[in-house]
């Protein structure tokens, strides 16, 4: 699955109860402790946001330092739960 902006926008469509479990699995993919990071993250339209904001560029480089086996797993693919 490719990872640009539409699989993003589907991310932001997410219920905040699962677009904030996403964001704790990425952050475990990327080696943070992923309940903390859920803790700590900010308001979801806040979080909503700056993913929408994110470039090609920044898109790629996300995928490229997470992986894409494990990013594909937390970004919704078509037709994945929409809030």
């Amino acid at each position: 699955m490719e990872i640009n902006k539409d699989r993003i926008r589907a991310l932001t469509s997410l219920s905040d109860d699962e677009l904030r479990e996403r964001l704790r699995a990425a952050a475990e993919a990327a080696g943070i402790d992923g309940k903390l990071a859920a803790k700590r993250l900010p308001n979801m339209d806040t979080v909503r946001k700056k993913l929408g904001s994110l470039s090609d560029a920044q898109i790629k480089a996300l995928v490229t330092a997470l992986g894409e086996d494990r990013i594909k797993n937390i970004i919704p693919g078509p037709g994945d739960g929409k809030r």
